[in-house]
C-alpha cells in the first residue's frame, strides 16, 4: 500500500510518542545536567586572577583579626592554577622577618591548587599591624610578581576579663567607704600591674591604671582584687554616685570599669 504526499510527510515530521519510561527520562535529563554544571562550578577552587596568567587566589589578604602581644597566629591562603601551563613559583619575599611564608609546592600544574602557609610574629608589635608579601611566579607565558597582606590588630587586653563590669556596692553613707571584688584572668604581666587593693573616690572621675604586657607566650591566669570606694562627706544623700578604673596597657585607654 503506498502513502500519498500528504502522508508522507505527515509521517515524518510526527513526533514519536513517549512511553512512561522515556517521559521519566525527558524530565530527569535536563535536572541532570544542570547538576552535573553546579558540581563542576562548586569544585573549582574560589578566587580570583592575579597578575600571572592563570594564577588564582581564594583572597588577597588574610586578616588574623585581634592577636594579643608575643603570639604567632596562622593562617594561609590557597594558590590555584587554572590555566593550561605548569605555574612556577620562584620566590617568596615577605616585607619582614616577623612573617614566613611557605608553599605547599613550587610547580603547580593546570587544575591543582597549593596552599600558602604564613605565621606572623606579633613580638615587639601593637595596635594595628599590616605587612605585605610578594610573589614571584612564572606561567611560562612570562614571569610577574603577586602582591598580598596580611594584617592584625595586637590589642593586651583581649584576653582580658573582667568581672563584675558594673561594681555595685550599694548604699554608702556620706563619709563612709564600702569594698566590693572585681576578678581579672588575663596575661601574667597584664595582671602583676594590678595591685590587690584599689582605692577610688566616689563622684570624680575614672582613676587610670596604666598596666603593661610582657612575653607570656599566651599564658593565662587569674587575679581577685578588692575595691574600696569612698563617699565624700558633701555628697548628697539617696543620690547615686558613681566612677571606675580605666585600663591602659602600654599607654593605650582599653577598657573603664563602672563602679556606684
Amino acid at each position: 500500500m503506498e502513502l500519498s504526499v500528504a502522508e508522507q510527510h505527515h509521517f515524518f515530521l510526527r513526533k514519536p510518542a513517549l512511553g512512561a519510561h522515556g517521559r521519566r527520562l525527558a524530565l530527569i535529563f535536563p535536572i541532570l545536567v544542570c547538576f552535573c554544571i553546579g558540581i563542576y562550578f562548586l569544585s573549582r577552587p574560589p578566587g580570583e586572577p592575579t597578575e600571572i596568567p592563570g594564577l588564582y587566589v581564594n583572597a588577597r589578604s588574610l586578616d588574623f583579626g585581634a592577636i594579643i602581644p608575643n603570639s604567632e597566629p596562622r593562617g594561609s591562603l590557597i594558590l590555584s592554577n587554572r590555566g593550561t601551563e605548569a605555574i612556577q613559583i620562584k620566590g617568596i619575599y615577605p616585607e619582614c622577618g616577623c612573617t614566613s611564608a611557605t608553599v605547599g609546592s613550587t610547580m603547580i600544574q593546570p587544575g591543582q591548587s597549593v596552599p600558602l602557609l604564613i605565621a606572623m610574629n606579633s613580638s615587639g608589635e601593637s595596635g594595628y599591624i599590616l605587612k605585605h608579601i610578594t610573589i614571584k611566579a612564572s606561567s611560562g607565558v612570562r614571569d610577574g610578581n603577586v602582591v598580598l597582606t596580611e594584617s592584625a590588630f595586637v590589642d593586651p587586653m583581649r584576653d582580658l576579663v573582667v568581672f563584675p563590669s558594673v561594681l555595685d556596692l550599694g548604699v554608702v553613707s556620706e563619709g563612709q567607704t564600702a569594698s566590693g571584688m572585681l576578678f581579672f584572668r588575663g596575661q601574667p604581666s597584664v595582671l602583676s600591674g594590678i595591685p590587690s587593693r584599689i582605692d577610688v573616690m566616689a563622684g570624680h572621675d575614672a582613676a587610670p591604671l596604666s598596666l603593661t604586657s610582657g612575653d607570656d607566650s599566651g599564658e593565662m591566669n587569674g587575679k581577685a582584687v578588692r575595691i574600696f570606694l569612698t563617699v565624700p562627706a558633701n555628697a548628697l544623700d539617696r543620690s547615686v554616685i558613681d566612677t571606675g578604673l580605666q585600663f591602659s596597657v602600654n599607654g593605650r585607654v582599653s577598657r573603664t570599669i563602672k563602679i556606684k
